[in-house]
């Protein structure tokens, strides 16, 4: 996947959250659009970061600084490892992966009822994608992680793609166990 593509990937997450005409109107008036930023990050509960780059310019961040733990937004990035190694003819979509109660995970997994259901289920690294970025599924997610090759592969990917800034040394499993218990 070319960088630019990966890095659109990430930022689709917060699109939303931005309205068009202040990146539009806002990169040639920065001032205007930090404190909007500042305006919407505030507006939330708890701590926000958000940054806002065009490539002729520096970004605007608030809370720029300080680190976030990736939560789901980790899928985004996960999902974009699988789609460069499709690119890289390393994996297709369509392969198989047969999942387990072993490769279950915590939290949101809709996939487990079907493993409870069927003792496994057959699927596609594609509809893993699916589940994992659209469902939000957990298990799909530390599925798809350990089909890459762990943690590292995608950590590698991320390096490759000059995305800093950014550490994906977990999985799914191991970072709801730390937040739940």
């Amino acid at each position: 996947m070319p960088k630019i593509v990966s890095l659109t990937a990430a930022l689709a997450v917060f699109a939303s959250l931005v309205p068009t005409q202040l990146i539009a109107s806002g990169l040639s008036d920065r001032g205007r659009l930090r404190s909007e930023l500042t305006a919407l990050a505030n507006a939330h509960p708890g701590r926000v970061g958000i940054c806002v780059r065009d490539e002729a310019s520096p970004a605007i961040c608030v809370n720029g600084e300080q680190r976030f733990s990736l939560q789901s937004v980790m899928k985004v990035v996960v999902a974009a490892a699988v789609m460069q190694a499709v690119d890289d003819r390393r994996i297709a979509l369509g392969d198989r992966l047969t999942i387990r109660r072993d490769d279950l995970s915590v939290n949101i997994q809709p996939i487990a009822d079907i493993v409870a259901e069927r003792g496994s289920f057959e699927t596609s690294i594609g509809d893993l994608v699916s589940r994992a970025v659209v469902e939000s599924d957990s298990a799909a997610t530390d599925v798809l992680i350990s089909h890459l090759g762990g943690t590292k592969a995608v950590q590698a990917f991320l390096d490759e793609a000059g995305l800093q800034g950014i550490r994906i040394d977990r999985t799914e499993r191991e970072l709801q166990t730390e937040r739940t218990g």
